[in-house]
Formats: C-alpha cells, sequence, structure tokens
C-alpha cells in the first residue's frame, strides 16, 4: 500500500479532471484498489462540470459495451 501514496496527488488531479477509476489506474499504471480511491476523493470537492464529465464517461462505456450489466439472480 504504501506505493499507492504516491500516486494520491496524481490521483486527485486526475479525478479533477473528469477522469474515473479505471482511468485513473490505467493512467498511473498501477492498481490503486477502488476502495483507496474512494477514500482519498472522499474529501475532494468536484464542480457541477467535472461531475458531468465523469457521468458522461460512465454512459459512453455502457453505450460501448465496456461495461457489462452483472447477471440477473433471479431463479
Amino acid at each position: 500500500m504504501q506505493s499507492c501514496i504516491r500516486f494520491k496527488d496524481e490521483a486527485m488531479a486526475l479525478r479533477q479532471r473528469g477522469k474515473t477509476y479505471t482511468e485513473i489506474q490505467e493512467i498511473l499504471g498501477v492498481a490503486v484498489p477502488p476502495s483507496t480511491l474512494c477514500t482519498w476523493f472522499k474529501e475532494l470537492t468536484l464542480s457541477p462540470q467535472e461531475q458531468e464529465c465523469i457521468i458522461l464517461h460512465g454512459k459512453e462505456k455502457i453505450r460501448n459495451g465496456s461495461i457489462k450489466a452483472a447477471p440477473s439472480k433471479r431463479w
């Protein structure tokens, strides 16, 4: 975990530019656990434009099939 801490500032800057967790991990070139990213970003205040950018990235990935819906657990 010690190695993840040195990436915190860069991860914060990327998040403020509207990057998703996956994009941040790819850019940093390290698999920072999502729980760690969540903790880092907990106090981060995003502008409405930054929030919209993140939402649009997620919707784009869904449209492109990058994110697949979880299979139904109905019996």
